[in-house]
């Protein structure tokens, strides 16, 4: 018999108090619990603390930890890994999309066409004159 579990807020609350298997890709809910000039340590999965550096807060550039979270803020993010001490390391850019990237669904009209206009024969250069005459015979067929 199988069980399917969709998003319920109170599995959330059980996954965060007791806690699960830190998985390295694994997306989790946190809180702030404190900020340094390099970063804000996070509290998760179930008294699980990690490090989500200044250069996993956003894609843009952060100059101070405090203008994107502060302490007692209820984050997601995910874990990217862990360094040689075992320290668990975090990301909130990881969870966020990433500005100026299409989505999968998104087609951009003529773009097939342009390439197809652009693309060029790229031959060795030992073969540089039979690729002249590539070209010549094709342009005389049409």
């Amino acid at each position: 018999m199988a069980v399917i579990l969709k998003f319920n807020p109170l599995v959330c609350q059980i996954d965060f108090i007791v806690g699960r298997e830190i998985e390295v890709g694994g997306i989790y809910t946190g809180i702030v619990t404190s900020i340094k000039e390099y970063g804000a340590f996070v509290e998760f999965n179930g008294g699980q603390h990690g490090l989500l550096h200044i250069s996993e807060l956003s894609y843009e550039p952060v100059s101070r930890v405090s203008e994107v979270v502060s302490v007692g803020q209820k984050v997601s993010l995910m874990c990217i890994g862990q360094d040689v001490h075992g320290n668990i390391k975090l990301s909130l850019k990881a969870t966020l999309p990433r500005p100026g990237r299409l989505e999968t669904n998104d087609v951009i009209e003529g773009s097939l066409a342009s390439f197809k206009e652009t693309a060029n024969i790229w031959t060795p250069v030992g073969n540089a004159s039979t690729a002249e005459e590539q070209q010549n015979s094709a342009s005389e067929m049409s």
